[in-house]
């Protein structure tokens, strides 16, 4: 899992009311930007609470979410957790079947629903890889806070999994799929709740090297006591299939105000330091004020067995 080492002490960047300010004040093109669980997100366990992020278009309303499986259809109760009217939440949906399919349609007045499909089947084929031991080369404008927030990412204990890959079947359009797991050296690895829920659409060449196109997913990450799903927007990652590792993986993209936000708020008043020690710089809006962190890590990936949770 993904480990916050907090508090951290860098003393550069603005200040926390500033970065609230600017997630409250997002002006997005889209009615939604994301939706927790996202379409391709696997293996889902335990309670599940529907996140979505809504766009310029979406504001301030709070959508009819249902998630529809076989034979059975939940409509929890969601609203809308901040100020600015972006970042919906929903009840957790309790005990959701094993190895079913299901969709999430996101109702708004418009009439016209989104619709993803996550699922609680288990990615049969595939190798599953490590993603321990990796470098944060970027968090933001400052250095010093790349340096630290590497922290959180070292013996992660996270995996990834490129569904349906088979080495020397040739090229092939696939999913990136990780999550968090129960893992000790040398023994097979089991998925924790809540999944593989960071889904990424990638290419495969028929040499092993993979890409993906900017898109935004989440990324489960640790803190305190509870796992946080940081919205990553324009996210992509990239790497090479080598033998039974992942050589020169990539995983970059942006981190909005309003998910910093979301990803310190179980700290509490803690929560208001680790704003102040971000530095933001990217423009995603061309407003003239910046409303993101870039954001990059680095690492290699061994493969290991993975096996149900």
């Amino acid at each position: 899992m993904i480990r916050a080492v907090l508090p951290l002490t860098i003393m550069l960047g603005c200040q926390a009311g500033e970065i609230r300010e600017q997630a409250e004040e997002a002006h997005l093109d889209r009615r939604v930007l994301g939706i927790y669980p996202s379409h391709g997100a696997m293996a889902l366990r335990g309670d599940i609470s529907v996140q979505v992020v809504l766009g310029e278009d979406g504001q301030g309303t709070t959508p009819n979410v249902h998630l529809i499986g076989p034979g059975q259809v939940w409509s929890p109760q969601c609203e809308l957790v901040d100020e600015g009217g972006q970042w919906v939440s929903c009840n957790p949906i309790q005990d959701v079947p094993r190895d079913e399919v299901f969709d999430i349609e996101i109702g708004f007045r418009d009439g016209n629903p989104l619709m993803v499909s996550p699922t609680s089947e288990f990615p049969d084929v595939g190798p599953a890889f490590l993603l321990n031991n990796a470098n944060v080369t970027r968090f933001g404008a400052n250095d010093r806070t790349a340096e630290r927030i590497g922290d959180l990412f070292m013996n992660s204990n996270m995996t990834g999994v490129v569904v349906d890959y088979v080495p020397g079947n040739g090229s092939m359009d696939t999913t990136f799929v990780a999550g968090p797991i129960d893992y000790k050296e040398g023994a097979p690895a089991m998925i924790r709740a809540p999944g593989l829920t960071f889904a990424l659409p990638i290419h495969v060449n028929e040499k092993g090297r993979f890409t993906s196109v900017p898109s935004n997913a989440f990324l489960p990450i640790f803190v305190d006591t509870k796992f946080v799903q940081v919205l990553i927007q324009n996210c992509q990652v990239s790497g090479n299939i080598v033998d039974n590792r992942i050589e020169g993986f990539r995983l970059s993209g942006h981190i909005p105000a309003t998910s910093l936000v979301q990803l310190v708020e179980p700290l509490g008043a803690a929560g208001n330091m680790v704003l102040n020690n971000i530095e933001m710089n990217v423009d995603t809006d061309d407003d003239g004020e910046f409303d993101s962190i870039e954001f990059s890590v680095v690492g290699r990936a061994p493969e290991i067995e993975l096996v149900r949770y």
